[in-house]
């Protein structure tokens, strides 16, 4: 297996190195024309490790063109060469140069607002006039893009795509591509405002209208060189929150102190539905205290609520299946659970799925729309339904439902303004009651609430795509895939991505729990009773100084890969999903993680490419979890490479240590961070590598967590003599070596003193001492 795999379609800059990897016992040469004069030639890998084989060709004696390459290995019982592939699959590079600043595309039949320099990105803003325009052709030389269409009206999904814009009536919202001529980046963001509504669709052959409803309009046409698809979506929505819809977020871009922020959650809904009740949730709770899963939040989903015909009758709870009240209820489960800290309840938009009952609704002026019940003064509504949930002791909402009014039949102006009215109210309410930090926006996915003030407030929680479906095989790939696509959204927005519960008893559950932890995002889970694996959950979260077991979580949205994004991995030849996410210490060292996610039933070979934000950085990479998990390898400068295995729909997960050097010593080592933790390197604070004598050097780490594997690599001739926890010897025994890795595990919870002075942090120290070597 080689990758960049045969198939691939690559565009590369002028100068730039690329970079092979291939798995095989044998023997392994690319088989390209790059060259000057591009003629054929054998470029032999260099063998790196058992069936671990690297190459590295430079482009920067080579002319602009295209380019092709396949492979072939060496059969050493037959004594002949094995082609890989077939001469029509043949891998493409396209190789060009950094062309002069870009103009995007110009639109003549538009009117042009303004034009905008970012550092990276230019920006033409038009406005577009009310019913449909069309465009004409967008680019002739399309290489690949991706479009974002509304599945429906709570949600938007990716259509990726190549070579030519394929004909599609679904609408979209926004459109990525890559030019081939020159390699560069484009974005079409088709504007919706709370009372216009705008959107693209394709005819094909590279041609787009523009149509817009109840009003004039709003495209933002954006174009970058660099290969830097978050920077310029976070460039578009930053134009359009201040010139725009004018909804700039308030405050910092810090994680919001919320139970979802620090803790591991339970949801009601996969395991018990709608058919939820009291009991079952003390019997969950009690099977997850009793195997030490430490729970924090509890969402009660759908099924809580009084209701008839699909409409609220109460705000009270149901009372057959809570005959305490909610009230009771929930005072009853904190006593039962002290380490319950919150507690929140489900609801729609309108109340329930078919909105409100007119007995309940009459207070509040009852408007029966298309079978929902509606109300004329939401914020009344609101504010005694949110009055009577935090008496209760409430202190989290899941709103769901909440683009449905798009559904609605009725002129577009009239189901706007229910709409917006409705939006308001909740916002006000939320704000009132400071919820803004626990609650969870659901169904909500869609332009016109994305664009909201609702998500003013930084970080505010936004659901990243349609649900978890435990039991739909094929849903789980494209669940993943859907995520990392839609974060694209939530991090230029600012928003928090929620990915959804999971089970960890599953087939797919370490599928799901690793894009859990890398996302950024909450992590709860919905196991049914009994039906739960330690191992999974033990590994989301650890203990902090204080004692407390809580998430190790990252402070911004994972991003999806430049391949994921623009070279479709849910088909044939299929590519591993990848995402990254990044830590940084208080000193602002780069640590990374990177998971890959196979969406096929054969195995997957993939790559890792030197991390982009530290290009003078070496790195040890860490097999977190996945194929070869525990195996080290150097990350070089001067690699480009290293090659991932990835399991039949499996996954795999590598963490990126920075290498602290002593180079006068010849010293060289890395903090791997907590290693039975999938994301163990966000426990890292601080690092000091610090000579001693010419013999002997001290590395101090501190930490907010400890757990029993705190991982560290020493490279030859330095070897650890002693470990110190807060000033305190460390017991031998509490630590392992392995020779082979160069890797030492430390046992951190062997120690009682192990935080430093304030117990603020855990402080470990390394005593390092320099072999003699014979």
């Amino acid at each position: 297996m080689i990758s960049p795999g045969l198939n691939s379609r690559l565009i590369i800059r002028f100068g730039q190195s690329l970079g092979f990897c291939a798995s095989t016992p044998s023997r392994v040469e690319l088989w390209s024309n790059l060259t000057v004069d591009q003629s054929w030639h054998a470029f032999p890998f260099l063998t790196c490790g058992p069936d671990k084989h690297t190459l590295t060709i430079s482009t920067a004696d080579l002319p602009e063109g295209d380019y092709e390459f396949t492979a072939r290995s060496w059969d050493s019982a037959s004594h002949q060469w094995h082609w890989y592939g077939t001469t029509d699959n043949n891998g493409h590079v396209y190789i060009r140069p950094y062309g002069p600043s870009i103009q995007p595309e110009e639109l003549a039949q538009l009117e042009l607002v303004t034009q905008k320099q970012y550092v990276q990105t230019q920006l033409h803003h038009y406005r577009v006039p009310l019913g449909t325009t069309h465009v004409g052709s967008i680019e002739t030389q399309l290489h690949s893009y991706v479009a974002f269409a509304r599945k429906s009206s709570c949600w938007m999904t990716p259509i990726p795509g190549a070579d030519r814009l394929q004909p599609d009536q679904q609408k979209w919202q926004l459109l990525l591509f890559q030019d081939r001529r020159h390699g560069n980046i484009h974005a079409w963001i088709a504007v919706s405002m709370p009372t216009v509504d705008h959107w693209m669709i394709s005819h094909g052959d590279n041609t787009l209208s523009l149509n817009c409803e109840n009003g004039q309009g709003h495209l933002i046409v954006a174009s970058t060189t660099e290969q830097n698809v978050s920077g310029l979506m976070r460039d578009c929505t930053q134009y359009i929150s201040d010139h725009i819809v004018q909804c700039k977020p308030d405050g910092s871009n810090k994680t919001p102190d919320s139970a979802t922020a620090s803790y591991l959650g339970y949801c009601t809904w996969n395991a018990f539905g709608q058919g939820v009740s009291f009991n079952d949730i003390s019997t969950a709770l009690d099977e997850l205290t009793r195997i030490h899963v430490p729970i924090r939040y509890l969402v009660i989903d759908d099924g809580w609520q009084c209701h008839t015909n699909r409409q609220l009758l109460s705000m009270e709870a149901d009372s057959e299946r809570f005959p305490l009240g909610l009230q009771k209820s929930v005072s009853l489960l904190k006593k039962r659970f002290p380490g319950l800290l919150t507690v929140g309840v489900w609801h729609t938009l309108w109340g329930y799925w078919q909105g409100v009952h007119e007995s309940l609704a009459a207070p509040y002026g009852h408007v029966d729309v298309d079978s929902v019940g509606l109300v004329d003064h939401p914020h009344c509504f609101y504010e005694d339904f949110y009055k009577f949930l935090t008496q209760a002791g409430i202190q989290m909402m899941k709103v769901d439902n909440q683009g449905a009014f798009q559904d609605l039949n009725l002129p577009f102006e009239q189901k706007q303004a229910h709409w917006n009215k409705y939006l308001d109210a909740m916002a006000q309410t939320i704000e009132k009651y400071a919820l803004s930090t626990n609650i969870v926006h659901c169904m909500a996915f869609t332009p016109h609430i994305l664009f909201h003030p609702t998500c003013k407030v930084p970080r505010v929680i936004f659901r990243n795509s349609d649900d978890y479906f435990p039991d739909v095989s094929d849903s789980h790939p494209w669940h993943i895939y859907v995520n990392a696509m839609n974060s694209l959204w939530t991090n230029a927005l600012d928003l928090t991505a929620d990915w959804d519960m999971f089970q960890s008893r599953h087939p797919f559950a370490e599928y799901h729990a690793i894009s859990r932890a890398i996302s950024g995002g909450p992590v709860y889970i919905t196991d049914i009773p009994g039906y739960h694996d330690t191992s999974i959950l033990s590994r989301l979260v650890a203990t902090s100084v204080d004692g407390e077991q809580t998430l190790l979580r990252y402070q911004q949205q994972a991003q999806p890969s430049f391949d994921t994004v623009f070279h479709n991995p849910m088909q044939p030849p299929y590519r591993c999903i990848e995402l990254s996410n990044q830590h940084r210490d208080h000193s602002d060292q780069c640590y990374a993680v990177v998971g890959f996610w196979n969406p096929s039933d054969t195995r997957q070979f993939s790559h890792l490419s030197h991390h982009g934000s530290a290009p003078n950085q070496e790195f040890i990479v860490n097999v977190v979890a996945g194929h070869d998990k525990g195996t080290v390898t150097k990350l070089h400068i001067d690699a480009n490479t290293i090659g991932v295995t990835v399991a039949p729909l499996g996954c795999t997960m590598l963490s990126l240590c920075p290498i602290a050097t002593l180079p006068h010593l010849s010293l060289s080592t890395a903090c791997l961070g907590l290693v039975d933790k999938y994301n163990g390197i966000c426990a890292i604070q601080s690092s000091q590598l610090l000579s001693v004598t010419e013999t002997k050097a001290e590395f101090r780490v501190l930490l907010t967590h400890k757990s029993q594997q705190c991982g560290f690599w020493i490279d030859l001739p330095w070897s650890c003599t002693r470990v110190d926890f807060g000033g305190q010897i460390a017991p031998t025994d509490s630590w392992v070596w392995d020779n082979a890795l160069r890797v030492l595990l430390i046992d951190m919870t062997s120690c009682s003193a192990s935080a430093t002075p304030s117990g603020s942090l855990f402080f470990v120290t390394l005593s390092l001492t320099k072999e003699v070597l014979l």
